[in-house]
């Protein structure tokens, strides 16, 4: 039997909780915002003043300047999201407290720093790793091309539908790991105890045959771009707490599916209980 409530169940229940509550996500969404746009101004004047700096910026090797300067920024640009993936689970962690009916506070968001941080960044480099493998085929091609004949462009070039399958074929595969991973950090919160590997390995367990249901519950909220853009990006702070708590509650959904597949009955869990549901 059937048990998952549709979308529109998920988002009425998401709109009830968020009753009293959207003012301090809507606060914690300021927050992660504010930081992560000055630390990557931070890293954008880092690599522009190294790039200034660079002895490859005065010699006639400019691909290996823009090679070096590129790495650089991403680099910096994976450390910079490294640690904001620890800020946006404690985000997490406010909406599955807020889906059960607890209390949370601001300083919540900053939850993770002080339990098990290093879990979250190895969730966080799996999780990258996993899916930057994908893309390596393409941007490796691209960066050949590049390299050898700088002034062509690789999608006018012999090797263009080269290029775009394996861009596709990578940008499929990526999404395909994204989705089995996708509650990761839902189940790092709800079981401290486990190992990253865990953690991911659970997520891909609890994703059988939820995985194109994510991808729709997820494509659902679209409208709200055509609202990010028309309101210049400031309805973010009501879209960010809106669809966090909603996936908080899609989370939520599966794991009493999965309960009741294996003819488990199941209580949510208060702050300090962990309750394994998995056969």
């Amino acid at each position: 039997m059937n048990v998952n409530k549709n979308f529109k169940e998920l988002k009425e229940l998401s709109k009830e909780q968020l009753l009293g509550n959207y003012g301090v996500l809507a606060g914690a969404s300021f927050l992660v915002l504010t930081i992560f746009y000055a630390l990557f101004l931070l890293i954008y004047f880092v690599t522009i003043g190294a790039s200034i700096a660079s002895p490859f910026s005065i010699s006639t090797d400019t691909n290996l300047g823009s090679l070096s300067i590129s790495i650089l920024f991403f680099v910096l640009y994976l450390i910079v999201n490294a640690i904001m993936s620890v800020m946006i689970t404690g985000v997490l962690r406010m909406t599955l407290e807020i889906s059960r009916g607890n209390a949370v506070k601001i300083k919540d968001m900053f939850f993770c720093f002080s339990h098990h941080p290093d879990k979250v960044l190895i969730i966080f480099f799996l999780s990258f790793f996993l899916s930057f493998i994908f893309s390596l085929p393409s941007m490796v091609l691209q960066y050949y091309y590049t390299w050898t004949t700088p002034s062509a462009n690789i999608l006018t070039s012999d090797i263009a539908i080269l290029y775009l399958v394996l861009y596709v074929a990578g940008l499929i595969a990526q999404i395909i790991v994204s989705l089995n991973l996708a509650f990761s950090y839902f189940v790092y919160l709800d079981h401290p105890e486990f190992a990253p590997i865990e953690c991911l390995k659970e997520s891909c367990h609890l994703m059988t045959g939820h995985k194109i249901r994510f991808l729709l519950f997820e494509l659902s909220f679209i409208g709200w771009f055509f609202l990010l853009f028309l309101s210049c990006g400031m309805a973010v702070f009501w879209f960010l707490p809106y669809f966090y708590i909603s996936a908080a509650n899609f989370y939520r959904d599966v794991i009493n599916d999965h309960a009741t597949k294996i003819d488990i009955t199941i209580d949510d869990h208060t702050p300090g209980d962990h309750t394994t549901i998995y056969a």
